[in-house]
């Protein structure tokens, strides 16, 4: 009965030969049961030697393009010559009938590469894969591992390492990512037989690192950096109206705000209490200045899609807004390159909200409200409208939720009370 074949990427048995010098040449010997050392050949050829001068280790593996092909190692001991060979196999970059490219010594960075530039990625949505590239940009390019071969990385404890170094600096949630990222790349040379397993997946997302209670985070580079004094994030808490006017004076002051053309999105969020994602996708159609409305085309719930009015103040900004950006395509359209020119500005597309939000943490950090988000404008309108005595409905109806949930979420819970005991 014929053998059956090897499986793609598998080798055979391991076998051991003793191996002396005749004359210059290497022959293989065979130890007879008196201890003696013997070449082999026929008994009148034989030549008695002293001992083994090293010892062969041998198998023969089959490699992915289906070709079986010897591997032998060489070592003064029969245990080291095991050894070796057991080195070299988990070492090997073997011939390979794919054309994607990944080897056990390719690099993490050029790993990540091939990934970007794979179906894979292409089939991912597309807020996905701009996640994914700037994960690839911030977390995995110059980083502690990015020089790294898929081998060396691929080590539980070398991940966690870089994992923890994310989250310290970027928080939880970019490790997460990061993770997510790693373990597509891994999957992918794990599918290519680059490595044998995916270490990724046996990691556990590390906690950002609470360090003392005074953390410090720097805004800009060189001479016009900033460092503000960071406190932890408060969802319970709301800006007062005063508050949320000198956040919008800093936005209008900040030159990243003015240069990244937040300012007027700020604003926008500050008096419409409308998520950063609507706020971005509003149109100029939606924007009726006479009669100082807006209309919210929002997704999260059926009572998203309604129209908001206008304070005064924001009505008179969109429409100084729309004599200099015009007024067609979405109200907050990209600002463009000021490198590149040459770029042509799609306005029918509405911003990346990521770029966004992180302008408008620099001027909430900058402002001095470092507890602070970019949803604390949300609960700041519903609390400033609630304690100018608006109803929790009309509240609701601008917000586009059903007034249980603004109750319960959207009214700040740190506000005064007193006047309920007075009334009591």
């Amino acid at each position: 009965m014929a053998r059956s074949r090897m499986q793609l990427g598998t080798h055979g048995a391991i076998t051991v030969t003793a191996e002396a010098t005749i004359d210059g040449v290497w022959c293989t010997l065979d130890k007879h049961r008196d201890g003696t050392w013997w070449t082999l050949g026929e008994p009148d050829k034989r030549v008695q030697v002293d001992g083994p001068e090293r010892w062969r280790a041998r198998t023969v593996v089959r490699d992915l393009d289906g070709k079986n092909r010897q591997v032998r190692r060489y070592a003064p001991t029969k245990a080291k010559a095991v050894t070796a060979l057991t080195v070299a196999l988990r070492d090997r970059e073997a011939p390979s009938a794919t054309t994607i490219g990944y080897r056990p010594t390719t690099t993490v960075t050029d790993a990540a590469a091939l990934w970007l530039g794979s179906s894979a990625y292409a089939d991912l949505a597309e807020r996905s894969r701009d996640q994914y590239a700037a994960t690839v940009r911030n977390h995995v390019t110059g980083s502690q591992i990015a020089a790294l071969t898929l081998r060396e990385v691929n080590v539980v404890s070398v991940v966690e390492s870089w994992l923890q170094a994310v989250a310290k600096t970027a928080g939880a949630g970019a490790a997460k990512t990061a993770r997510s990222v790693l373990s597509n790349i891994m999957g992918a040379a794990l599918r290519d037989r680059a490595v044998q397993y995916n270490a990724v997946r046996s990691t556990r997302v590390p906690k950002a690192d609470k360090g003392s209670t005074s953390k410090t985070r720097t805004i800009g580079r060189g001479k016009s950096a900033t460092v503000v004094k960071v406190e932890g994030r408060d969802t319970a808490r709301a800006f007062t109206k005063a508050e949320r006017d000198a956040i919008v004076a800093a936005a209008d002051g900040y030159a990243g705000a003015k240069r990244n053309d937040v300012a007027d999105v700020i604003a926008f969020m500050a008096g419409t209490g409308t998520r950063i994602r609507e706020a971005l996708a509003v149109r100029w159609e939606d924007f009726d200045a006479d009669a100082g409305t807006v209309f919210v085309d929002g997704t999260k719930s059926a009572n998203g899609a309604r129209p908001v009015h206008l304070p005064p103040w924001l009505r008179d900004r969109l429409v100084q807004r729309a004599k200099v950006k015009g007024m067609t395509g979405v109200i907050f359209a990209s600002p463009g390159n000021p490198r590149r020119p040459d770029l042509v500005i799609d306005k029918e597309r509405p911003r990346d909200a990521r770029n966004v939000t992180r302008i408008v943490r620099e001027v909430l950090d900058l402002a001095g409200f470092t507890w602070a988000t970019s949803h604390s404008f949300r609960r700041s309108a519903a609390t400033i409208a609630d304690g100018a005595g608006v109803s929790l409905n009309e509240i609701a109806r601008s917000l586009g939720q059903d007034p249980a949930t603004t109750a319960r979420f959207y009214l700040a819970r740190n506000v005064d009370t007193s006047a309920m005991a007075g009334a009591l």
